[in-house]
């Protein structure tokens, strides 16, 4: 699958304004690009921690064939090395100011790229003839100040090597060594969602435009086709130039998915009158935004290679009225169960060292009237 089409797929339902419906609806078009310029992406812990963990990296990135290279200046955790001044502090005061190692306060925005000193950290992957064979090297300059402090630990080796072996798309395996006195090894199981065993929607293609409007159809057996992509599209009907139904989102698939597949069933089986298409949303009986599609944006796109996702956007309406929307029926209630394992570790407990956790709680989901 092409990313383009993975990064529409995984929007969610809160983005729907900016891209989604039509992204849903239209061809997408992706190329592959050799990746041999520098890239140059920043990050930070995105995570709501305390001093303990808080880090910010800037890390430029090149990738040839065989050879990719990683390099980059750390402050806070990942810079405790301190192997140069903090060279922000000399743009603004500011970002000189001392980072405390350790705490329990939160780090706010004020505290990033802060700090006396920073560390630079670098890595490569070496890619080797074999297939999914690599070698790889790492230099951190991350020294664990926090724990050092708090108790006798053991500091590191700041450089590790290892091999990586990864056999199938979805799965690696690594043996590795930190310094001269730690071995590891790591299986890695990884894979996009939207490939799991016993997923709960459709990925294949949606539903080809007819060529041509006609009045030869029948507004109801987009319902029934809808089904066969999991779709519950339901009260389909004429209102004068426009056609409407509801739909009752899954949970599993994102929002704008459905929306899109649903308006080619229902422009598929409209007749040659229709000029709008309206989708009223539904989620476990709670009613969601009326969206109205514009038909001949939907015909121009998909079928004369005139139009593209962001016209259609642009001239598309949501309605959170829904006044005269008809709610699901009762017997096309949805109801929902399912067991999630959940795994909770603490790693900054002053008197036990870390907590750890494992439940697995049962969850049912019931559509309400």
């Amino acid at each position: 699958m092409c990313p383009c089409a993975k990064a529409v797929r995984h929007r969610t339902y809160s983005a729907i304004r900016t891209a989604s419906i039509p992204a849903s609806i239209s061809n997408s078009a992706c190329w592959k690009k050799a990746v041999t310029s520098p890239t140059f992406p920043s990050a930070y812990n995105p995570r709501p921690v305390t001093n303990v963990w808080a880090a910010n990296i800037w890390s430029p990135q090149n990738a040839i064939t065989i050879l990719k290279i990683t390099a980059g200046i750390g402050w806070g955790r990942f810079g405790s090395a301190g192997h140069i001044d903090n060279p922000l502090k000399d743009v603004l005061n500011h970002f000189g100011k001392p980072r405390d190692a350790d705490g329990n306060n939160p780090v706010e925005p004020d505290d990033w790229f802060t700090g006396e000193d920073v560390g630079f950290f670098a890595g490569l992957e070496y890619f080797t003839p074999w297939d999914g064979l690599s070698l790889k090297a790492d230099w951190g300059a991350d020294r664990n100040e926090a724990e050092r402090a708090a108790f006798s630990f053991s500091n590191a080796a700041p450089w590790s090597v290892a091999v990586n072996y990864a056999p199938v798309h979805w799965a690696d395996i690594s043996l590795g060594m930190q310094g001269t006195d730690k071995v590891m090894a790591r299986l890695s199981l990884q894979n996009t969602m939207d490939q799991w065993i016993g997923r709960s929607y459709k990925t294949g293609p949606p539903a080809p435009l007819k060529p041509a409007r006609t009045d030869l159809v029948s507004i109801s057996d987009s319902e029934r086709n809808a089904r066969g992509e999991d779709l519950y599209l339901h009260n389909a009907r004429l209102e004068n130039v426009s056609t409407s139904a509801s739909l009752q989102l899954d949970d599993y698939s994102p929002a704008p998915l459905q929306i899109g597949r649903a308006a080619r069933h229902m422009a598929n089986h409209s007749p040659s009158s229709t000029e709008t298409i309206n989708i009223g949303t539904y989620h476990h009986g709670l009613k969601g935004p009326r969206v109205k599609l514009i038909r001949r944006d939907i015909e121009s796109a998909l079928r004369n290679a005139r139009g593209s996702p962001a016209e259609m956007w642009r001239n598309a309406e949501l309605d959170n009225t829904q006044e005269n929307e008809h709610k699901p029926h009762l017997f096309d209630k949805k109801w929902d169960f399912r067991l999630i394992l959940s795994n909770d570790v603490s790693l900054s407990e002053e008197d036990t060292g870390i907590i750890y956790r494992t439940a697995l709680l049962a969850d049912e989901i019931r559509d309400i009237d």
